[in-house]
């Protein structure tokens, strides 16, 4: 039998049409959160990079990748002395973590840590959750951690000191345990940290997930001191 002419691809073998399969709902839902993924790293690494061309003009690498601080202030540069003036961080503290955004994610894969059966005690332990924030938030375990959080509003930057966020959530937090294994953290009797599986990268989130990342800004420009920075 002749193959079958037209814009579908044939079998060269059986000579037949060859269809592509369809995707299931949850195919589906899995390339979609993969492409809504890859947007949102787009558009943080180009966040990054408007930061950069206004704090560190002078930096002419790719901005990281790794499990590291993500921009660096220039040295010398004013930002600097005001945040050092407004007792947020010192005149040496340049390394910053960046975010942006309705959600906030410290990590997205394995985390040894909370492969346990017993993580909710582990974590409700105020050094292991200094140590865990420490690690993923902070990236202290690199060599470059991130003295500063500065969270891009879209009109403005917030600079927020590292440590000081890390204490209020280690002083602050409320755990509890979800019948589904999901850790909620609280903060004023409001849920907004999280610790779960997700099935659709096979592994483990950490961070504020569900749109909770913008509020917990906001909470945070309530009990510690800040400095917002207009573009």
């Amino acid at each position: 039998m002749a193959a079958i002419q037209g814009d579908q691809p044939t079998n060269p073998v059986e000579g037949m049409l060859c269809v592509p399969p369809t995707l299931t709902a949850n195919q589906k839902r899995i390339k979609s959160c993969q492409q809504v993924g890859g947007q949102h790293k787009k558009d943080g690494h180009d966040k990054e990079h408007k930061f950069n061309e206004k704090y560190n003009p002078g930096w002419a690498g790719p901005v990281s990748t790794k499990a590291e601080a993500d921009c660096e202030i220039a040295i010398g540069h004013p930002i600097l002395r005001v945040l050092s003036e407004k007792n947020i961080s010192n005149i040496d503290q340049r390394n910053t973590s960046n975010k942006s955004g309705s959600s906030i994610q410290l990590t997205l894969g394995n985390i040894p840590e909370l492969l346990r059966d017993d993580n909710l005690e582990w974590i409700k332990n105020s050094d292991n959750f200094m140590a865990l924030l420490n690690k993923y938030f902070k990236k202290n375990e690199s060599s470059k951690p991130a003295a500063l959080l500065v969270y891009d509003t879209g009109n403005s930057r917030l600079f927020f000191n590292m440590d000081s966020i890390i204490k209020y959530m280690v002083d602050n937090c409320n755990f509890r345990k979800l019948d589904s294994g999901r850790i909620k953290g609280d903060f004023d009797g409001k849920q907004y940290f999280t610790y779960e599986h997700r099935g659709t990268h096979n592994s483990y989130f950490l961070g504020f997930s569900g749109r909770r990342g913008k509020p917990f800004i906001e909470l945070l420009k309530t009990k510690i001191k800040y400095y917002e920075d207009a573009y």
